[in-house]
């Protein structure tokens, strides 16, 4: 019977394997570890060039194999029924990283590192897989005709063309370059990614606490940045624009706690109608209460949602004539309520509407988001 060939370190590692069936030899002739060993220096040098630009407490490290080691690995745990042996790759991860841990004095984390760090022994080098650095806070935007975020140009889809001045963009700035550009600076972080709690319309604003947002860090170096002199900088610099406020540090978690969470919203839209207000209309739109609403996608949307009619409802609406024939009506309405069409009634695609309950045609001329809940 031919003997397994294997060094004092592997042997040690396969100990199901009988010592009558295993013969010693070096690490460069071992088929277990292929003197992979060897390499520690070479890939602890490429790690800490690799890092040395990066700002994090924890980490993880992972590594990746050269086949014929791992499949010397897979067909000895088969042999063997040795399924819960460590493996080569736990022995290079735990000496690398205990010794990482004393010289850098950063702690190992299994379950959330901020940098994964993976030593590629196929290629000689080492890849970084970087946590995001997540920061909730709330928006409030003041500027009529400012997109939350980046719209691709519709003509060019993005591409660059003369329509769009080669940007891009189907508008020149947005709410989320405005906010998230001081941050990405500051973090030096490659790129970012805006998660609002929703959007409201472009020609609207956003008053009261704001709205909710995460704003994500991709791959950023630095990840102790200060938050309060970073909301100064995007507040001053956006002045009767854009404010943010209540930042604090968050987890991924957070990004989809926003997305998911029903924030019930109150405006107020000045509706304009085709007709002069009378004090019964005034009455009828009072009495709204708990209204349930059938809202068909409305035309000005709907190359981007789905046809489908959706039950909404409206919890209150109080109006208030401001001119013969504007209304200022504060309205509160269950989330994804689409407000201009409750009032004009989008040709009949939303019922009820103002427009059906006091029989006069009305549209939206401003709408404002006074408050959202949560």
């Amino acid at each position: 019977m031919e003997k397994i060939r294997l060094c004092e370190r592997c042997t040690k590692r396969y100990s199901r394997i009988p010592k009558e069936e295993i013969a010693t030899t070096n690490e460069k002739e071992c088929p277990a570890c292929r003197n992979i060993f060897s390499k520690k220096k070479e890939m602890m040098q490429l790690v800490e060039k690799t890092v040395k630009e990066y700002e994090f407490d924890n980490f993880l490290l992972g590594c990746i194999l050269p086949d014929k080691i791992i499949d010397f690995e897979t067909e000895m745990i088969e042999k063997y029924e040795h399924e819960d042996q460590r493996s080569i790759k736990q022995d290079i991860n735990q000496e690398i990283g205990s010794e990482f841990e004393k010289r850098w004095k950063k702690e190992v984390n299994f379950t959330n590192p901020e940098i994964m760090i993976i030593l590629d022994y196929i290629g000689n080098k080492v890849k970084l897989q970087i946590k995001p650095v997540y920061i909730y806070g709330r928006y409030n935007k003041y500027e009529r005709g400012l997109p939350q975020t980046k719209w691709p140009c519709r003509k060019c889809r993005g591409r660059g063309c003369k329509q769009c001045n080669n940007t891009g963009k189907q508008y020149g700035e947005t709410l989320e370059e405005l906010v998230a550009v001081p941050f990405v600076e500051a973090s030096q972080a490659k790129n970012e990614s805006f998660h609002g709690g929703g959007r409201e319309d472009i020609d609207a604003v956003m008053l009261g606490t704001g709205r909710p947002f995460v704003l994500e860090l991709i791959d950023p170096k630095i990840r102790k940045i200060d938050l309060k002199k970073l909301e100064k900088v995007v507040n001053e610099k956006n002045k009767d624009r854009v404010a943010i406020h209540d930042l604090e540090f968050t987890e991924k978690k957070k990004v989809v706690d926003i997305k998911a969470a029903k924030h019930d919203k109150t405006y107020i839209a000045l509706t304009r109608c085709s007709e002069s207000i009378t004090n019964s209309d005034i009455a009828k739109i009072n009495k709204i209460k708990d209204m349930k609403l059938e809202q068909y996608t409305p035309k000005r949307v709907e190359n981007r949602r789905a046809k489908l009619t959706r039950e909404r409802t409206v919890y209150y609406v109080k109006a208030e004539r401001v001119e013969r024939d504007l209304l200022k009506l504060e309205i509160k309405a269950e989330t994804g309520t689409y407000i201009k069409e409750f009032i004009s009634s989008d040709n009949g695609r939303t019922k009820p509407s103002i427009t059906e309950i006091i029989g006069k045609p009305c549209i939206c001329e401003a709408l404002d988001v006074i408050n959202i809940e949560g």
